[in-house]
């Protein structure tokens, strides 16, 4: 892998080498900016993450699935060659017990059909204490083979612990999010890894990988993003990451108060 090593200096750091790091740094590149991606793993793509069988079978062991109000996803899949096709398992949901396999989708649709009831609980927009949402699953389920179902199927989506999780956070992202179709309803008809390489091929600046951000602080008019590889300077810099990792970055505290306001989907941090 190249890099500029000599040169640390951009307009612009984008935190974060998911689809939404890489297209951004695309985007502001195509516009004239320099720009430099910065990753903490040692690869590019976030939760995507496909492998290809010796006989060609995709496997995907990260995100996989999309909707057709998944506009700027589903541009990005086609300027990658790769087709839509409709999901193959349906409305069917199965769980992996302890005990063997479990239908999961009666847990499923009963947490859907609890959501207006789930708002009021949940005090979004009335002043209520806020709660976990492992809190507010044990107002839905009682029974522990649901429990769990409910547990892992939201915790895999929001990559965090149920117990940590703010229940009046992640309601209000749900209503942010205007799409009424199932988040199953699509699948990529090849390998989603295959969008992450095209972006990260027509960067002029290849990310750096290994380079968790520990900080952004303000000098001399520059925003100073410190990493174990080294520090890097800019105009601006994006966080193109989940609220928990954000949360794990040192910011001014202006930037701080502000992301806090902004990431409600997860319970405050010791700070």
């Amino acid at each position: 892998m190249r890099y500029r090593s000599s040169n640390t200096r951009f307009d612009v750091i984008v935190v974060g080498a998911g689809l939404s790091g890489l297209s951004a740094a695309r985007e502001l590149e195509a516009a004239g900016f320099s720009c430099q991606v910065l990753e903490a793993q040692d690869r590019a793509g976030g939760r995507v993450r496909s492998t290809v069988t010796k006989d060609g079978h995709v496997t995907e062991a990260g995100a996989q699935l999309l909707n057709q109000d998944m506009e700027n996803l589903i541009g990005l899949v086609r300027e990658a060659g790769l087709e839509l096709v409709t999901t193959a398992a349906g409305s069917a949901a199965v769980a992996i017990d302890a005990a063997g396999s479990v239908d999961a989708a009666p847990w499923l649709t009963q947490w859907e059909e609890e959501w207006p009831r789930l708002l009021a609980l949940a005090g979004v927009q009335a002043g209520l204490p806020d709660q976990s949402l492992a809190q507010l699953i044990r107002q839905v389920a009682t029974d522990p083979k649901g429990i769990r179902i409910m547990e892992s199927s939201l915790g895999e989506f929001l990559c965090r612990e149920p117990s940590v999780i703010s229940a009046q956070g992640l309601l209000e992202l749900y209503a942010r999010y205007p799409s009424e179709r199932s988040d199953g309803e699509l699948q990529v008809s090849g390998p989603l890894g295959s969008v992450v390489n095209r972006l990260t091929a027509e960067l002029h600046t290849p990310p750096r990988y290994n380079a968790p951000v520990n900080e952004v602080a303000e000098e001399g008019g520059d925003l100073l993003v410190r990493t174990p590889q080294g520090d890097y300077r800019a105009q601006r810099v994006i966080l193109a990451v989940t609220p928990v990792a954000a949360r794990d970055i040192k910011l001014p505290a202006a930037v701080h108060a502000k992301l806090m306001r902004r990431s409600t989907a997860m319970m405050p941090a010791p700070w």
